[in-house]
Formats: C-alpha cells, sequence, structure tokens
C-alpha cells in the first residue's frame, strides 16, 4: 500500500496545461494472492471541482522478471460525464531500481477517446 501526493505544475502549451497548480492525492494498493490485483483510487483538483480515479488492475508476471497487467479505469468529474478505459501494457524491469514501461488504452463510453498511448521510465530511490 501507499499514499501518494502530488501537484502538476503549470507548464507547457495552453492545450496540454490548466496553467494552474493542480493537486491530487491517491491510495495505491496491490493484493498477491492466488488472484493478484492491483487497484488505484485518486482524488484531484481542478478549477472545474474534482474528480475520482479509480483503477483495477490484474498484473502477471512474464520471462525474467518483467511484467504485463489489464486494467479497468474510471474517470469521474464532479458533475460531469464518466470516462472508462480498457487499458493494458508491458513493464521492462531494467535493474533492480529501474524499470520502462509501454501502455495503452481503448475507451469504453463516447466520453472517453477512442484510444491512447504512453511510455514511462521508473526509478525506485
Amino acid at each position: 500500500m501507499a499514499f501518494v501526493v502530488q501537484v502538476s505544475a503549470p507548464v507547457g502549451d495552453d492545450e496540454l496545461s490548466s496553467d494552474r497548480w493542480d493537486p491530487s492525492a491517491a491510495f495505491v494498493w496491490t493484493y498477491d494472492g492466488a488472484l493478484p490485483l492491483a487497484g488505484t483510487a485518486k482524488v484531484s483538483k481542478f478549477a472545474g471541482g474534482y474528480q475520482l480515479d479509480n483503477g483495477l488492475k490484474l498484473p502477471f508476471a512474464t520471462s525474467g522478471g518483467n511484467s504485463a497487467f489489464v486494467e479497468w479505469e474510471a474517470n469521474l468529474p464532479e458533475g460531469g460525464d464518466d470516462a472508462h478505459w480498457l487499458n493494458g501494457g508491458y513493464q521492462w524491469l531494467i535493474d533492480d531500481v529501474a524499470q520502462f514501461d509501454l501502455n495503452g488504452g481503448l475507451g469504453l463510453n463516447s466520453t472517453a477517446g477512442d484510444y491512447r498511448i504512453g511510455l514511462g521510465y521508473s526509478i525506485r530511490f
């Protein structure tokens, strides 16, 4: 389990930034049982109000310490339309402290976009 607090900085193009400091707090958990699961509950404050983001993930190990996942994600804005996603990805363990990942998602309703893709790099301190 982890509790994460973050703030997005108001930098970048107007189409990509809210031009505000947008705070968020998230609770992240994993369960390593017969059916491994992971999840996230995140609350964010934006100019238009609050948004709750939830995710339920089914991770699975592959060869060499790498892993993959399938995830359902819901974005629930205050006073707005919900967006639902089906995400998946693959994570390459570079060494004991670094990981590279590739992920993508398909929108499950008309509020969500048609698709999205992403790349990531994580390092543990």
